[in-house]
């Protein structure tokens, strides 16, 4: 699972779609292992469906909570599937004490989005990424999240949103 959707990514990540409908995020880990997570998650199962529908998508390979700011920021995508390690308020690139926790509260977007993926976990304290930009949870969970969660989620968002 996870190596498909590495590979996903790489064929992926360099493709530009300035009027994407799906913006998928993926969130490196400064910890190589902790990425199998990343990848297993279901890109892959995301990226297939995008494809065989003629969605529109990009990917955004993040490193750094600069690059994440950033990318939220600019897209146009009304869907967006973020792919990491984290908690209830951010996302992680790595320990907090060095810099690689970005926490929600620091995004800056007036306009809202439909549809927010949030795979990944979500324990803790602070306010969620889709309370911020959207009026709707998408796919959200309070608490620890599990790869096989998050293609169950997937699969069953496919299944649901069937043309």
């Amino acid at each position: 699972m996870a190596k498909s959707g590495e590979a996903y990514i790489k064929k992926y990540e360099k493709m530009e779609c300035p009027n994407e409908e799906h913006a998928i995020f993926i969130i490196n880990h400064k910890n190589p292992e902790k990425n199998i997570y990343v990848f297993g998650s279901g890109v892959d199962l995301l990226v297939e469906h995008f494809i065989k529908k003629s969605i529109k998508f990009r990917i955004y390979n993040c490193y750094n909570p600069d690059c994440f700011y950033k990318s939220i920021k600019n897209t146009k995508a009304q869907n967006l599937w973020i792919f990491a390690h984290g908690r209830r308020h951010g996302i992680s690139f790595d320990k907090e004490k060095e810099g690689g926790f970005c926490p929600f509260c620091k995004i800056e977007r007036t306009e809202r989005i439909n549809f927010i993926a949030q795979l990944h976990c979500c324990n803790g304290k602070g306010d969620t990424l889709w309370q911020y930009l959207s009026d709707e949870k998408g796919i959200y969970s309070d608490g620890y999240r599990e790869m096989i969660q998050n293609r169950e989620d997937i699969a069953k968002w496919i299944t649901d949103h069937q043309i």
